[in-house]
């Protein structure tokens, strides 16, 4: 039985790259771009998920809450596969 991976292939990016969330930060510059009243702008580089949940709480809870979501959608279908896999082997 062939198994189709739920994961996207890797596409070459010009940019640095990350290898998983928690070094994200790494691959980004240090250099804050605060708006005139003091907010985050949409050209606004972070340094560290502390950083970020210091400047923008909300986008850092959304992202928090965007990564749990794709966690619990990848261990259903997980789950989803393990059932079928039991179903078949019976």
């Amino acid at each position: 039985m062939a198994y189709d991976s739920p994961v996207a292939p890797v596409l070459p990016s010009s940019g640095p790259i990350a290898t998983d969330a928690t070094t994200a930060a790494g691959a980004v510059s240090s250099n804050a771009v605060i708006g005139e009243e003091g907010e985050m702008t949409s050209s606004s580089k972070i340094s560290s998920l502390g950083q970020l949940k210091k400047k923008a709480p909300r986008l850092y809870n959304k992202m928090l809450e965007g990564i749990g979501m794709q966690i619990c959608n990848e261990m259903k279908d997980h789950q989803r596969r393990l059932k079928n896999l039991w179903k078949e082997a019976r």
